[in-house]
């Protein structure tokens, strides 16, 4: 009875990065500032994202931080249970150093002091009013490793990222532009 069954064909990758216009909307939207403590929810979640294209941590690995696992003397965040079951640890830029540092005095554990439900609702309300079309905050993970793409090799990359599956890192996340690749040829 399943002779003519056939898998339904994989969905493309995603490959939406944010430009620099769009980022700076996000940001007025969110009401982030660089040289301030992020005060307001929508703030905190400019702050999360923006560490986010830094680190390429995911959204759920960030809300989880919490103080005890920053170390910004050696420059990184331990991860002790990511999404495929392993523990991590993330080098910091020192962008990423700035947003942590940001953020110490806000009251609790958490490092953001945001849950996952707030930063999706968030990020979904400053993207509309921003009137950017088609960004996930996932995007921000692809941003950060094809950043990072023109100062490490892959297997750094996955390093950082967590990805086992080296496939899945080159063909979705490390896809910088051919631009890129012939500036690291000079």
């Amino acid at each position: 009875p399943f002779i003519d069954v056939r898998k339904p064909t994989p969905a493309k990758a995603r490959t939406r990065r944010p430009s620099s216009d769009e980022i700076e909307r996000m940001l007025f939207s969110m009401g982030y500032q660089k040289g301030k403590q992020p005060e307001t929810v929508m703030a905190r979640v400019g702050a999360l994202w923006l560490f986010a294209m830094e680190t390429a941590m995911r959204a759920g690995e960030i809300v989880n931080l919490i103080w005890p696992h920053v170390h910004l003397q050696r420059r990184f965040v331990h991860l002790p249970k990511t999404k495929n079951g392993y523990a991590r640890d993330v080098p910091l830029t020192r962008e990423a150093i700035r947003l942590v540092e940001q953020m110490r005095g806000i009251d609790g554990e958490s490092v953001f002091f945001l849950n996952s439900g707030q930063l999706d609702a968030n990020f979904r309300k400053a993207r509309d009013q921003a009137m950017v079309e088609d960004l996930h905050f996932h995007d921000s993970r692809r941003e950060a490793l094809t950043r990072l793409a023109s100062k490490m090799d892959v297997l750094q990359l996955a390093k950082i990222s967590g990805h086992r599956d080296l496939r899945i890192l080159q063909n979705t996340y490390y896809l910088p532009g051919v631009e890129e690749l012939v500036d690291l040829l000079d």
